[in-house]
């Protein structure tokens, strides 16, 4: 029998066994007094000692019913009030509150934190940026063009810029120098990180005379070719190193575009001096004049652009370290 039954029963028999014990000590008793009573006189006093005996047993019975009636009725659960079994189960097991975590969900809460933190878990330092940095390169690199035209009385100035980078790749310094290294582009004084080059034609009609030859027209064409190192893979590159690098290729573009400048310049001097030339005797004569014009000014423009490099420390001063 479980526990919480027996208890239930045994206070039911508490009150049950004094009851029953009154009973018997009850009827021996009415038993005796009927025996020790005399023999009636008369019909009348015999059967009102019959009644009497009667009435004091049916008083007597009816006490004792009373009593047990009340003894149940002191032990009967009403709707309000939990029996023992009631009692004894509410103690051993409590109801849990209304706003307790069901058991099943109290017991993955740990795994659930777990996954929610490794969720919003910042990755280690440099991993995230770098994987971004392999994931967002870029295969081709924008090339800009522009062009120009100066005119003068007789000739007429064409200007022409192209600004093609050279891809490199890399997601810490060390990678993009090296990347630098392999695709840096030369020219007839040496690999250079940035460079630009220039490149003068120019042509001419003459009008020749009884006794002389002059310049009728003449058309000129540069062609300047810019290029500076462009990253393939900016926008997952660390943030710091982000800030450098665009520091480093702004530097250079500021020291390519001083030679942009000193090139222009040099053509706009030629076309100039070429317009100014006198008229020769013989369209020979001028011809020679023309090329001598010529060489005087690009010896000039380059004794001018090696100048600047040297007073630029070849950009040094321009660009910041990149490291």
């Amino acid at each position: 029998m479980p526990p919480d039954l027996y208890t239930a029963g045994w206070c039911c028999s508490r009150f049950l066994r004094p009851l029953a014990s009154l009973m018997t000590l009850v009827l021996v008793a009415a038993l005796v007094a009927a025996c020790e009573s005399p023999e009636p006189k008369n019909g009348m006093r015999s059967g009102h000692s019959a009644e009497s005996a009667n009435r004091a047993s049916d008083a007597l019975s009816a006490q004792i019913q009373d009593k047990v009636e009340s003894a149940a009725v002191a032990k009967t659960p009403t709707s309000d009030e939990p029996d023992a079994v009631t009692q004894i189960a509410s103690a051993e097991v409590p109801a849990p509150p209304e706003d307790a975590t069901p058991p099943d969900v109290a017991m993955n809460a740990p795994v659930a934190a777990s996954a929610k933190s490794s969720q919003t878990e910042p990755a280690l330092p440099g991993r995230k940026t770098v994987q971004a940095c392999r994931d967002n390169a870029i295969r081709t690199a924008p090339v800009a063009r522009e062009s120009k035209s100066f005119k003068r009385e007789k000739s007429t100035l064409t200007y022409e810029l192209e600004r093609r980078p050279y891809l490199v790749t890399g997601c810490t310094p060390s990678e993009i120098w090296a990347s630098i290294e392999l695709n840096r582009p030369d020219d007839d004084t040496g690999r250079a990180v940035g460079l630009t080059s220039f490149e003068l034609n120019f042509s001419y009609s003459v009008q020749p005379a009884t006794s002389s030859c002059s310049l009728k027209s003449i058309n000129l064409t540069t062609k300047t070719l810019v290029q500076i190192p462009e990253l393939a893979n900016p926008e997952g590159l660390d943030a710091g190193v982000l800030t450098r690098w665009k520091a480093f290729t702004a530097g250079i573009k500021v020291h390519e575009q001083g030679h942009i400048d000193n090139y222009l310049r040099s053509a706009r001097e030629l076309q100039a001096s070429l317009e100014a030339l006198p008229a020769a005797k013989t369209c020979a004569l001028l011809k020679a004049s023309v090329e001598r014009v010529s060489k005087d000014n690009g010896i000039r423009g380059k004794n001018i652009d090696a100048a600047y490099d040297r007073s630029t420390n070849f950009g040094n001063t321009q660009v910041p370290l990149f490291n």
